[in-house]
C-alpha cells in the first residue's frame, strides 16, 4: 500500500449507520482486504504550527533590534561626533569628548602671547600647550584597532611590546610653533639661542618648513572648516588711517566655531607620559622582530 504522507490528507466525511453495517460484513476476511484508516490532521493545526514559527522569529527579531538600538542610543552625539571626524583613539574610550562654541581671539592688530615677538614667556606658552610631551604607548589591540601596522616600532619586550605613538594635535601644533620661529622677524633670536631644529644647518632647516607647512595645509583641507566669516566696516586702518569712507574688512573674532575640548585631550596625554620609558638611558631600543626598517626619511 502507498504511503500517505499527513500534508497529503483530504477530509473524509464522517461514517453513517449504513458504513457501519456495511464494514460489519467484512468481518473474517483477510487483514489485508481492509483498508487501514489514513490519519487526518486538521487544517487549523497546520495553522498553528506556521503562527508559533511567526511569533518565535518576531520574538528574536526584536530582542536583536532592542540590543542595537540600546547599543546606537547608548551613543552620546558628541562621541558620534568623534567617531566621524577622527580615526579611532584609544582616547575616545577613557574621555568624553565634548564641543563647545567659542570664538577666536584673532584680531589683526591686537594679537595673543602666541605671536608676541620672541622671549622666555612665549615659548614657555607655547610648550604650555603639549608640543614637548613625551611620547605615549598603547596597546598593541589598540594600536591595531587604530589602523596602525603590526611593523611598527615597540616598547622593549620586558616593558610590555607596545606601540610607541605621540598625538597627532602635538605633531602640528609644534610644526606650527616651528614655522613661528622661522618666520624672518623671529629666525635671527631663534638661531642665536641655538634653538631645538635650528642646529642642523640650512638645508634641515629649510626640509623641516617645507615639511610642517605641508602637514598644516593637509590639515586644514582635511577639517576643512565651513564656518561662516563676515565682515564689518572699519572707521580706519594702518595702512589706510583715515579713509574718505569705511573700509569692509573681515570680522575675524565675533563668529563662533565648533571646538573639541583641548584641555581634556592634554589631561589624557600628561597622565599617560611615561619618563621611565623614554628618559631612562637605561632602557634600550632596537629593532624586534617583525618591525620594518625603511630605506628612506619618513
Amino acid at each position: 500500500m502507498p504511503l500517505t504522507l499527513p500534508w497529503q490528507t483530504q477530509y473524509r466525511p464522517l461514517s453513517t449507520k449504513q458504513d457501519e453495517l456495511e464494514a460489519g460484513d467484512t468481518a473474517g476476511k483477510d487483514d489485508e482486504s481492509i483498508d487501514t484508516p489514513i490519519p487526518y490532521y486538521p487544517k487549523h493545526q497546520n495553522e498553528g504550527i506556521l503562527l508559533g514559527a511567526m511569533l518565535l522569529f518576531s520574538f528574536f527579531a526584536g530582542v536583536l533590534m532592542t540590543l542595537v538600538s540600546t547599543h546606537l542610543l547608548a551613543k552620546t552625539p558628541e562621541l558620534k561626533c568623534f567617531e566621524h571626524t577622527s580615526m579611532w583613539s584609544p582616547i575616545a574610550k577613557e574621555v568624553e569628548m565634548t564641543y563647545h562654541k567659542e570664538a577666536f581671539e584673532v584680531k589683526l592688530m591686537v594679537g595673543s602671547i602666541y605671536q608676541d615677538r620672541p622671549s622666555p614667556a612665549v615659548d614657555a606658552a607655547w610648550d604650555d600647550l603639549g608640543i614637548h610631551l613625551n611620547n605615549l604607548t598603547v596597546s598593541q589591540a589598540d594600536g591595531q584597532r587604530a589602523g596602525i601596522p603590526s611593523t611598527a616600532l615597540k616598547t622593549p619586550p620586558e616593558h610590555g611590546a607596545e606601540y610607541v605613538v605621540n598625538l597627532e594635535v602635538f605633531h602640528q601644533l609644534g610644526c606650527l610653533n616651528f614655522l613661528r620661529q622661522v618666520s624672518y622677524h623671529n629666525y635671527e633670536y631663534y638661531l642665536a639661542q641655538h634653538g631645538e631644529g635650528f642646529t642642523d644647518g640650512e638645508d634641515i632647516i629649510m626640509a623641516h618648513t617645507g615639511h610642517c607647512i605641508d602637514l598644516l595645509r593637509q590639515r586644514l583641507m582635511c577639517t576643512a572648516d565651513v564656518t561662516l566669516l563676515p565682515f564689518t566696516w572699519a572707521a580706519s586702518t594702518p595702512w589706510v588711517p583715515h579713509p574718505k569712507v569705511p573700509i569692509a574688512m573681515p570680522d575675524f573674532d565675533h563668529h563662533n566655531h565648533m571646538c573639541r575640548d583641548f584641555d581634556a585631550v592634554v589631561e589624557w596625554a600628561q597622565e599617560r607620559q611615561k619618563p621611565e620609558l623614554f628618559k631612562n638611558p637605561k632602557v634600550k631600543y632596537t629593532v624586534q622582530e617583525g618591525e620594518r626598517v625603511v630605506d628612506y626619511v619618513p
